[in-house]
């Protein structure tokens, strides 16, 4: 990754430029999105087809540049770009990456989706009875996120698209519709992060390591709680209700509160997401596949989708203290999600 430092306006702006790799389902370059009006400079976010009609292209002597203004990912999917609006970025970075075709589904803003593709490899299950996690080992390294500091004051975290905060009297990180939040430092090994959120606004929310586009796991908000399912970053993506059995079309009615533990395994480059209220628990299935050279799943990130609104006219999304582990082994994760 090559990153050039541009003086802008009273500022200055941290461009990383990159490349994603891996099959694709689609081929073709994705519209560019319309930037929200904040003053600064749009990020890019580069497609998985090989095209580069950035809107803003950045000459690097080793790395092609984006197509697609946002962010990048990497993995055996499609890139689908979109109308949504895309806001300005401190560093612009890739996003997703993952293995499956993604199904398709219902319109934005809709609470249900059509059904179609074909479902990830290795699905999770759901319905068990909320176990608590296993007790730390020797072997992990406790972790943890209280929220005191502004984001990019001084805190491990920082905007890397759109306008994330921190709202440090409540303790809270604080994501709306087309952001994302990144941590500035890198999980090691294997770890799963804990938190709970509250879906108070429309804004889907979706855990978001450092890979190219794909669909991951995700949640929004249903009129008559928290509904589960899949989203893929970009403006004319659409929510899934389909990928996941036992997780995804899953209604939680009664709440807009949900504890979501992200669980991601270093050697098999795997993420999954499990999500828990009222005794109840909902796992997605391992979602893996991630061939972007510069896939970093060690870097967790907080994304705000701009696409698949839920029912609510704000678009706020809470995400509280963060608690977990890290240093563990792929056996310790998948022995952690399934408890």
């Amino acid at each position: 990754m090559l990153r050039i430092r541009l003086a802008y306006g009273l500022g200055s702006l941290s461009l990383a430029a990159f490349a994603c790799s891996g099959s694709t389902t689609s081929s073709g370059q994705a519209p560019a999105p319309n930037p929200k009006d904040t003053g600064t400079i749009n990020s890019a976010i580069p497609d998985q087809s090989g095209s580069t009609p950035s809107p803003t292209p950045v000459p690097t002597p080793t790395v092609p540049m984006p197509t697609v203004p946002g962010m990048a990912m990497g993995g055996t999917t499609s890139v689908v770009g979109g109308a949504g609006a895309a806001k300005p970025a401190q560093r612009p970075d890739a996003i997703q990456g993952g293995g499956g075709a993604p199904a398709a589904g219902g319109d934005a803003g809709s609470l249900t989706a059509g059904a179609g593709g074909e479902e990830l490899p290795d699905q999770g299950h759901a319905g068990d009875l909320n176990l608590p996690d296993p007790p730390l080992s020797p072997n992990c390294t406790a972790l943890a996120e209280d929220w005191t500091q502004p984001i990019g004051a001084g805190s491990n975290w920082e905007i890397q698209f759109g306008d994330p905060r921190i709202d440090v009297a409540n303790h809270r990180l604080v994501v709306t519709f087309d952001d994302f939040a990144a941590h500035t430092v890198d999980y090691q090994g294997g770890y799963y992060v804990r938190a709970e959120v509250n879906l108070q606004g429309s804004t889907v929310l979706t855990p978001y390591p450092y890979v190219a586009v794909t669909r991951l796991p995700s949640l929004r908000r249903a009129r008559n709680g928290v509904e589960l399912g899949g989203a893929k970053y970009g403006g004319g993506e659409v929510w899934t209700s389909d990928d996941w059995p036992g997780f995804s079309g899953i209604i939680i009615a009664g709440t807009t509160r949900v504890t979501v533990t992200t669980y991601v395994k270093a050697i098999a480059k795997a993420l999954a997401v499990k999500v828990t209220y009222g005794g109840q628990t909902y796992r997605s299935g391992w979602v893996s596949g991630f061939t972007w050279s510069e896939t970093n799943l060690g870097m967790l990130r907080y994304a705000g989708e701009n696409n698949s609104r839920g029912s609510s006219a704000s678009d706020e999304v809470y995400v509280g203290p963060l608690s977990g582990c890290q240093g563990l082994s792929d056996t310790a994760v998948q022995a952690a999600f399934e408890n």
